[in-house]
């Protein structure tokens, strides 16, 4: 994959390169990637929390012989928490594929780095 008429030092930059684009993708990957856990875990949390709204709810509605306008926020509430609940685990998803797409980016830059490390071994020995 060395370019035609390029030097030792160009072909040691480029791996140079190469190498520092696979360790900054990776590391923007393990970023994402706790992100992406963090913001599960908040979701989850949320997802509890509007569980335990709607139980209330529930309960409250099987007691009452009529709806009140307590009973109706506390209802909005519910339904607003589940709404932030989705939200939240929507936002993890998309930065889970978002590291995803990061770790592959970050594999391809790996693999790269390492077929031009072994091309200059190969034609000027060890780095």
């Amino acid at each position: 994959m060395q370019e035609k008429g390029e030097t030792e030092r160009q072909l040691e930059a480029r791996v140079e390169a190469a190498v520092t684009k696979a360790e900054r993708l990776w590391k923007e990957a393990l970023e994402a990637r706790q992100l992406a856990d963090e913001m599960s875990s908040q979701a989850q949390d949320a997802a509890e929390l509007s569980q335990a709204r709607s139980e209330e709810v529930s309960s409250k509605l099987e007691s009452m012989d009529k709806i009140s306008l307590k009973f109706l926020a506390d209802s909005k509430s519910a339904i607003n928490s589940s709404v932030d609940a989705a939200a939240l685990l929507k936002e993890a998803a998309d930065e889970s594929l978002r590291a995803d797409k990061l770790e592959a980016e970050a594999e391809e830059a790996l693999r790269l780095s390492e077929q031009l490390i072994e091309e200059y071994e190969a034609k000027y020995g060890n780095l």
